[in-house]
């Protein structure tokens, strides 16, 4: 098992790397911003969850929604794994994208996705930020996503996990099905799953070929959202 979240790991982080660069790393270059607006609004929609590649080569994006009542209080998410033949075992991936089991509550500061001081609407996940190879998962493998409450302030994440538990805000979101002839996204627990935003206005980040270099908004560590400059 350990060396299939090695190879999670390796795949992911290879694909990570080029993404860490900034617009410090280009001087003098900047995305150009460009805001449209419309009289009226009109929905976009697109799937709450996406599942790209195959066995070998597996990308899972989903968006995670903070329910009203939770909106704007301190949280953390949380993307975990376990396999049907050994339950005992969870283990939870790092925004690094790094997967690191849990043996103790010590191992919950190392091992949450991302801590936010007040939670948004939506908060995006990659499962498998770069192409990942599950073919040792098949019928076995399972992935889940929750959030918890707690302080902002304690960096352990024991509050927010154990009230993510103890209130079941948690749920299956893909897992391994039993074979290699079936398609990945059969593994959906809710393939049909959509969202819809209503908007009358769109920030357009690049119109040239300098800008398509230069990283879009990112959310850091926090819930701070971060221009690129």
């Amino acid at each position: 098992m350990k060396s299939l979240i090695s190879r999670f790991s390796v795949a992911i982080l290879c694909s990570s790397i080029v993404a860490i660069a900034s617009a410090e790393d280009f001087p003098g270059i900047g995305p150009t911003t460009t805001t449209i607006t419309s009289a009226e609004s009109s929905y976009y929609c697109f799937p709450q969850t996406s599942v790209r590649g195959n066995y070998d080569s597996l990308i899972i994006d989903h968006n995670v929604i903070i329910p009203p009542e939770d909106q704007s209080k301190s949280g953390t998410i949380f993307v975990g794994a376990r396999f049907k033949s050994k339950p005992g075992d969870l283990w939870l991936l790092h925004p690094s994208y790094e997967w690191r089991k849990v043996n103790s509550d010590a191992d919950l500061a190392s091992a949450m996705y991302y801590s936010f001081e007040k939670l948004p609407l939506v908060v995006p996940i990659s499962v498998f930020y770069g192409p990942a190879d599950i073919r040792a998962a098949i019928g076995d493998g399972e992935i889940w996503v929750g959030y918890g409450l707690g302080s902002f302030a304690d960096q352990t994440s024991k509050a927010a996990f154990d009230d993510m538990t103890k209130n079941q805000r948690y749920s299956l979101l893909w897992e391994a099905p039993p074979s290699l002839t079936y398609m990945p996204q059969s593994g959906l627990s809710n393939s049909l799953s959509r969202l819809c935003f209503n908007v009358n206005e769109v920030l357009k980040i690049g119109d040239t070929f300098n800008d398509v270099i230069a990283p879009p908004p990112a959310v850091v560590l926090g819930g701070t959202v971060t221009p690129a400059q």
